[in-house]
């Protein structure tokens, strides 16, 4: 797996781990890799994706009450629900939205091919514009 997972480009490394049932994977700067595009990998190797950590620059998006992460280089769109994360996290997620951030998260397996994907933030910070 680690081999088909690194012929993806803009992949530098990837490092796997059966006995854990875990893959991390190291992408080079400006790249345009869609976890998407992991997944599948995954699948093609016959393992089944799970929920998968990221960290990744975005911009926070807000319409309404609805704030969605766009991630930088692949324009990918995760919806943000704030249900999911503590009252001082929420704050800030309000008070960056319609700016560059550097976030972390889970981004859950949809439930169908349908449903939006979902990331749980779990820390963010702005990017500087230097």
């Amino acid at each position: 797996m680690r081999v088909t997972i690194e012929k993806i480009a803009g992949v530098e490394s990837a490092t796997v781990s059966l006995n854990e049932g875990r893959v991390v994977i190291r992408l080079a700067a400006d790249n345009a890799v869609t976890l998407a595009q992991i997944r599948e990998s995954v699948r093609r190797n016959g393992f089944t994706p799970q929920d998968a950590r990221v960290e990744a620059a975005a911009e926070l998006m807000q319409s309404g009450n609805q704030l969605r992460l766009r991630i930088a280089g692949t324009g990918e769109v995760f919806d943000v629900p704030f249900g999911a994360h503590d009252a001082a996290l929420q704050r800030q997620l309000r008070a960056f939205s319609g700016s560059r951030v550097q976030t972390t998260g889970v981004v859950h397996v949809a439930k169908d091919d349908r449903s939006s994907p979902i990331i749980q933030v779990t820390s963010v910070k702005p990017i500087s514009r230097e």
